[in-house]
């Protein structure tokens, strides 16, 4: 799988790099770009991958945005299912477009990772001493490309712009996202109906590991193996939301490794209630257990995984591994 990292001066400096990367090594298409020009300017990138052929393409744009006097800095996220030049300075008007939500960086140094296939990007930057994440383009459907031509996860770090010092436990990494019932979320995925529906992990509040309090009737999903508890008996609760003590959350905190330090990686997968399990994540896994370091390599079943935190936690169940061979 395609990879680099490297160093950015700034949030704005990042986007260009992942220009770059994402034309030169990837194949994708620049379909707009005009950089902020300043840290608070406003910078536009939109970009085409190849996904599974015509009319089946991926299309992600970034809008970089800078405020000196709340110290916020970073870029809002969409995806769509097509793009034209008359909707280039609002995509919220793209053909299918999501909703928003943002990736919060800053405006010094910050060490990156890029990973990145036709068909999604991951991306990954230390912030001082956290690491926010996301997820932009295509998962792997559970379906043929004709029975689900877009399945498109658009995931940040948060549903807003703050500030490097925010502690909210609907602040994480997108296999394990915050929202609440606005609706608002760091993450949303579009159904096979063209129904874009938002994700909840983990409610907004106290920055604790506490599952989201909505129930399946909400019109949400979860990322499984975080906060998902047994299955419910009644049709219309597929999964039961449950409290602590039910989720496997709890169960990944709790694993250690094995006499020969080895640890399972979990396939990290889409649950909601109203459309079953549409898909899993591609090249992101959850990795269990006490004593994990940020930016370790991990070998797992011929997998060679880097390690990253969920923001600065470093719990049991705080720790991703992204796919780099």
């Amino acid at each position: 799988m395609p990879f680099t990292t490297g160093s950015a001066t700034d949030h704005v400096d990042l986007l260009e790099k992942l220009r770059v990367f994402a034309v030169s090594t990837l194949g994708w298409t620049e379909l707009y770009n005009v950089p902020a020009g300043s840290l608070t300017g406003t910078g536009r990138l939109a970009l085409r991958g190849p996904g599974a052929g015509d009319g089946r393409r991926v299309f992600i744009n970034f809008i970089t945005y800078g405020d000196v006097t709340n110290s916020l800095y970073g870029w809002s996220l969409r995806g769509s299912v097509d793009w034209v030049a008359a909707h280039q300075l609002n995509p919220e008007n793209q053909l299918g477009s999501s909703p928003r939500p943002f990736l919060n960086l800053w405006q010094n140094a910050m060490t990156y990772w890029f990973y990145g296939n036709d068909r999604r990007i991951i991306i990954v930057v230390k912030v001082g001493a956290i690491y926010v994440s996301s997820y932009m383009g295509f998962f792997l459907p559970w379906g043929l490309p004709a029975q689900y031509p877009f399945p498109l996860l658009i995931a940040g770090d948060y549903s807003a712009q703050v500030a490097q010092g925010n502690a909210n436990s609907g602040r994480r990494f997108f296999i394990d996202p915050g929202g609440s019932s606005t609706p608002e979320s760091s993450a949303w995925y579009r159904t096979p109906a063209g129904i874009w529906r938002w994700g909840a992990n983990h409610g907004f509040g106290a920055n604790v590991n506490s599952p989201s309090g909505s129930t399946s009737g909400n019109g949400h999903f979860k990322v499984w193996p975080h906060n998902v508890g047994s299955v419910a008996t009644s049709a219309t609760n597929q999964y039961q939301w449950g409290t602590d003590e039910g989720l496997i959350s709890t169960g990944l905190d709790r694993m250690v490794a094995s006499r020969q330090n080895e640890r399972p990686a979990f396939p990290t997968m889409i649950l909601d209630p109203a459309e079953g399990i549409p898909g899993t994540l591609d090249g992101a896994y959850a990795i269990p257990g006490a004593g994990l370091a940020a930016e370790a390599a991990l070998a797992v079943g011929g997998l060679n995984l880097r390690l990253f935190q969920n923001l600065n936690r470093s719990s049991g169940n705080d720790f991703m591994g992204i796919v780099e061979a």
